[in-house]
């Protein structure tokens, strides 16, 4: 390749040999790219002048050194001249119609799209991207953060003097080569013969009682019976509304005769075809794919198979992850020739190097179509081993390492883009394994915080099929169940039911959940289960703060036996009462069975049964706060400690706060008109437990409005409480609310039997 004459006045003619480092893998030779003409819109950016500081200096947090790439989740404010914050850089089809820019050849290459390479994504795009979707760009030290709403694209900025040349950007529709599945078997030798904590967990999970799969066997195209005891690999993929071909009571005999499935191939989408290939690629027979080795409409056995996920992915040899697919008709990324682009792409600007590269791992794999589903987040949560694959490269995750062929001949070089999110399951299975537990722990304040991650991540996602939930969730408690010894009911641990029931709703960005999302209380379980509420469900936000932040004591139960009829069945639950959970002295005795109601419910879910001591709502007065009108809490004032001469709100003693489920539902609006024929609202609240908490108006987030002189820090416990609202003889959750002793005390409590639906 002939030099420009620029170029041979930099190198004195001769073409400098490349250093070595991350990026060697794209192409060392390659021709830098010198255009400098830049669009309107990059020109206001600043990328000109005043010049950029050294990518090199060590205080920069977005150089392309590869010895240290940092990435600021805010903006950085910058000189004079420089644009920061964030701005709008416009759709697609802008960035096509502005192609001669290089800066908006390198954004273009994080957004790339169907049209531009239509081999490159393989098929339906989905509903939620259009080429009028609107892309910004965040200054973030030396560069740019390319988004799409609140998902984080990549990043376009500087590169270091070590940074070899990458390709130019406007090449990138060319896709980098595919799989190496060399690479990759060597991965998953080193894993199986070199790692000693994978071993480790191997045997520690290993079981005599093998479950029962049906698996596809890619050699022969059919689908045939088998166990976990087998080597297969699984597949996890978000299948969307893609129309696909289903093992069915009227087809299973039929899809297990040889070769059974070559002529229905036109009716399987590109994300199974391709996993197929794969596995054939990598010398391996068997794939474990939902749609094919779950009898769709063999209800018994369906819901069998979902509860026993853990054991489905956990035993799998690994799990090949679709991380970038939209939907089951995309293909699977670097199966095929043209579905991936180069992993780093640069451009020159005004003789400085600018490169694009895709984002973090973490990010990927919390974003987009598959980071935001319920049902992938699980699948990957209770995989040991993952092939996780993108459109710029594929990364493979164990116990022990994290590969990508990113630069294989470099494996054991630490990469910023391998920030890999954690694995709670994997951590207490690991942690057992290396240990050599072999009797199951207890729910302490450490197992209740793995608990909290969990639903906290799991809530955030979004469910085509809110009905799902339970059932998404399944596994998650399956694999607990394994590690705590626990039964869940209504995706609750048992045993830790009285700390369990202080969950809280939460609000976050719409965006982060999914277009999906059901937005009001799903009638389909309890109230009294965080299932039934839309969005993220929280308890560190709550009334357990103290108690698993903090390492306060823990709650002291006043309920006794706690009934639970479920399809008719009414059993006691089995708590049990730890560091987490004390029995107090004196509880609310059991009640009896031939006293307690059977109340008519119009749904069929599961209901509690204890006896309580309960207190009127109305003997509380509620307001919001001043300072946060926004939040879903209320203060509590109490009515009967107030001064008699005062009936102002601001003058009546605060004494507690209380985390409403649903702000709308709770509180009408004003201009509501009511009936002079309906019934008052009966609202109470049920004492649960008590916690010992200094500083009350501290945790409670509410020191302003505290009436500390009438409730001082003097052994006084705050007071646990579920807020209720009756319906005849059974009630539902409002809420839950913590309130000062001297309070609650001062309320008038009546002792009942409390069944809650």
């Amino acid at each position: 390749m002939k030099q420009s004459s620029r170029q041979r006045r930099k190198t004195g003619g001769t073409e400098a040999a490349p250093k070595r480092g991350f990026l060697s893998r794209f192409g060392t030779k390659s021709q830098l790219n010198l255009r400098t003409p830049l669009c309107n819109t990059c020109l206001s950016l600043g990328l000109v002048a005043p010049p950029l500081p050294s990518p090199r200096t060590p205080t920069t947090p977005m150089s392309m050194n590869s010895n240290s790439w940092v990435f600021p989740a805010s903006p950085v404010s910058t000189s004079s001249g420089r644009y920061s914050g964030t701005v709008s850089i416009g759709s697609y089809n802008d960035l096509m119609e502005r192609s001669e820019c290089p800066f908006c050849q390198l954004v273009l290459h994080l957004v790339r799209k169907k049209g531009e390479a239509p081999a490159l994504v393989g098929g339906s795009e989905g509903p939620s991207w259009s080429p009028t979707t609107k892309y910004q760009l965040r200054r973030s030290g030396d560069g740019f953060e390319v988004r799409e709403g609140l998902s984080t694209l990549g990043y376009v900025c500087p590169a270091g003097e070590d940074v070899p040349v990458a390709p130019p950007a406007a090449s990138s529709g060319n896709s980098s080569p595919i799989l190496d599945c060399t690479l990759i078997k060597k991965w998953i030798g080193e894993c199986e013969e070199k790692h000693v904590n994978c071993a480790l967990l191997k045997e520690y999970t290993r079981s005599n009682d093998a479950l029962d799969l049906i698996l596809v066997d890619v050699k022969n195209n059919r689908i045939v019976k088998g166990n976990t005891n087998q080597r297969y690999i699984a597949l996890s993929y978000v299948r969307g509304n893609v129309k696909m071909l289903q093992t069915l009571k009227e087809n299973f005999n039929t899809l297990r005769r040889d070769t059974a499935l070559e002529p229905q191939k036109q009716k399987l989408p590109k994300v199974v075809l391709d996993a197929m290939k794969l596995v054939s690629q990598l010398g391996e027979r068997y794939l474990w794919v939902d749609t094919l080795s779950i009898v769709q409409d063999d209800f018994m056995r369906k819901t069998a198979q979902i509860n026993n996920m853990n054991r489905i992915y956990g035993k799998a040899l690994f799990t090949i992850v679709a991380a970038a697919a939209r939907d089951a008709g995309t293909s699977l990324h670097g199966v095929n020739a043209g579905t991936r682009l180069p992993y780093v792409v640069e451009e020159t600007i005004d003789g400085k190097r600018f490169v694009a590269r895709p984002a973090n791992l973490r990010t990927i794999l919390n974003q987009g179509c598959y980071g935001t589903r319920a049902w992938t987040y699980t699948e990957r949560l209770l995989s040991h081993r993952c092939l996780i694959l993108t459109p710029h490269q594929a990364y493979f995750q164990c116990p022990e390492a994290v590969r990508t062929d990113a630069d294989a001949s470099k494996p054991d070089m630490i990469h910023p883009e391998l920030d890999v999110p954690s694995n709670p399951l994997l951590m207490i299975q690991m942690e057992r394994a290396m240990t050599q537990k072999m009797f199951a722990d207890t729910f302490d304040e450490g197992g209740f915080l793995i608990y909290d991650e969990l639903v906290r991540s799991f809530t955030r996602r979004a469910l085509s099929n809110p009905m799902d939930k339970l059932l998404a969730f399944a596994g998650v408690g399956a694999a607990l169940k394994e590690n705590y010894n626990s039964n869940f009911v209504n995706a609750l641990p048992e045993v830790s039911l009285d700390a369990a029931l202080l969950w809280i709703s939460i609000k976050e960005e719409k965006e982060t959940a999914g277009p999906d999302r059901f937005v009001q209380r799903s009638r389909f379980f309890p109230s009294w289960s965080w299932a039934s509420q839309p969005g993220c469900v929280d308890y560190l936000s709550g009334p357990l703060n103290y108690t698993l932040l903090n390492g306060g004591p823990g709650i002291e139960s006043d309920i006794g036996t706690i009934f639970i009829r479920k399809q008719k069945r009414l059993r006691p639950l089995n708590r049990q009462f730890g560091d987490l959970i004390r029995r107090a002295k004196t509880t609310t005795p059991a009640p009896r069975v031939e006293d307690m109601p059977t109340p008519f419910l119009f749904r069929d879910v599961d209901t509690l049964y204890f006896c309580g001591v309960t207190a009127s709502l109305d003997q509380f007065r509620l307001r919001q706060s001043e300072r946060d009108r926004e939040s879903e809490c209320l203060l509590l004032f109490s009515k009967i400690l107030s001064p008699a001469k005062s009936q102002l709100p601001d003058q009546h003693k605060c004494c507690g706060k209380i985390w409403v489920d649903d702000m709308t539902s709770f509180l009408p609006p004003a201009s509501a008109s009511l009936d002079p024929n309906d019934e008052p609202l009966k609202r109470d609240l049920v004492l649960l437990s008590s916690t010992m908490v200094p500083h009350v108006g501290e945790h409670l987030d509410i020191k302003a409005e505290f009436a500390t002189e009438e409730f001082r820090d003097d052994g006084e416990p705050l007071m646990n409480v579920m807020v209720i609202e009756w319906h005849g003889e059974y009630a539902e959750r409002l809420g839950v609310a913590q309130i000062h002793g001297r309070g609650w005390r001062a309320a008038r409590t009546v002792r009942k039997i409390v069944v809650l639906a």
